[in-house]
C-alpha cells in the first residue's frame, strides 16, 4: 500500500563497555545458579530412582506401579451431582415455560432473572431443595 505511512525502524541502541562487561557477569552468575540447580535435581533424581527400586523389590511390585501411586496424578474421578441452582432454574423453566409456544420459551438468562427475583426460591427449606434435585435427577435421567 503505498499511501500508508511506514513505521520506521529503530536504531540500535549503542551500550558502553560497562554495560557490557556487567551483562556478561550476570549471565556468568545466571548460568552457574543454574547448573548447580541442575546438578542436584539430577542428583535427587538419581536418589529417587534408587529408593523407588528398592521399595519394589522389598514389595515384590514394578517399578512403574510405585511411579503411579506416588505421582501426582490422581486416579478417580469425582461424581456428576446436581448442583442447587441449576435444579431452581430447571424448576422455574418447567414453571414459565409449559404453556409456551416453541418458539417463544424464555432464555437462560431471563430464567436466571426470574430464579433470583423470586424470593420464594431464595428462602427454601432442605426438604424442598432436595425436592427440587430429585425433580432435576428424575428428569436427567428421562
Amino acid at each position: 500500500n503505498p499511501g500508508a505511512h511506514i513505521i520506521q525502524p529503530h536504531p540500535l541502541r549503542q551500550i558502553s563497555e560497562a554495560q557490557r562487561a556487567s551483562l556478561a557477569i550476570a549471565h556468568e552468575q545466571r548460568a552457574a545458579k543454574k547448573a548447580l540447580l541442575d546438578k542436584d535435581i539430577q542428583e535427587y533424581l538419581t536418589q529417587q530412582t534408587s529408593k523407588m527400586e528398592e521399595v519394589a523389590l522389598k514389595h515384590s511390585v514394578m517399578v512403574e506401579y510405585l511411579k503411579g501411586l506416588v505421582g501426582g496424578q490422581t486416579h478417580y474421578y469425582s461424581s456428576w451431582k446436581v448442583q442447587w441452582h441449576n435444579a431452581l432454574l430447571h424448576a422455574k423453566a418447567l414453571e414459565v415455560n409449559a404453556d409456551c409456544p416453541c418458539g417463544t420459551k424464555y432464555s437462560l438468562k431471563e430464567i436466571q432473572q426470574m430464579v433470583k427475583d423470586d424470593e420464594c426460591l431464595q428462602n427454601l427449606s432442605q426438604e424442598e431443595m432436595d425436592q427440587y434435585i430429585t425433580t432435576l435427577k428424575e428428569h436427567e435421567g428421562t
